[in-house]
């Protein structure tokens, strides 16, 4: 029976091309899942809580005027009271308060996504870090 060679190699002792050589896991791709995980949990959390919380601080904004007025006035600064109305200072807030609405549902989006980003950066350059470090010494 005759050897073919292909490659340098008998064909009988070629590995086969679905035989994928066994790699055990990375213990660094489990831990940088796990990282983008909770980093996701987090980030969701804060989308979600966003609005309750700015819908909270809207309503109770006229009761923080009020309130921030009568201690002034208790800490004998009397001018403020005026200059506050003069201002429309729970006007502002509310602006304030529905810009913040606007911005950050988007901005915990974009924050995310570069989190996420950097620790999937992190889990390809480890390793890569973890060979140069070993090759100097």
């Amino acid at each position: 029976m005759s050897q073919r060679l292909l490659d340098g190699l008998p064909i009988e002792n070629r590995p086969r091309p679905d035989a994928s050589p066994a790699r055990p896991r990375s213990r660094l791709g489990i831990w940088v899942t796990a990282a983008v995980l909770a980093w996701s949990l987090l980030a969701w959390s804060g989308y979600i809580l966003v609005d309750p919380l700015l819908t909270w601080l809207a309503s109770s904004a006229g009761l923080l005027v009020e309130s921030g007025k009568d201690v002034a006035t208790a800490m004998g600064a009397k001018e403020f009271v005026p200059i506050a109305d003069t201002i429309g200072i729970s006007g502002l807030l509310g602006q304030f308060i529905s810009l913040l609405q606007l911005v950050l549902k988007p901005a915990i989006v974009v924050v995310w996504a570069i989190g996420a980003l950097l620790l999937m950066a992190t889990g390809l350059l480890f390793p890569r870090l973890r060979e140069l470090i070993a090759c100097r010494r």
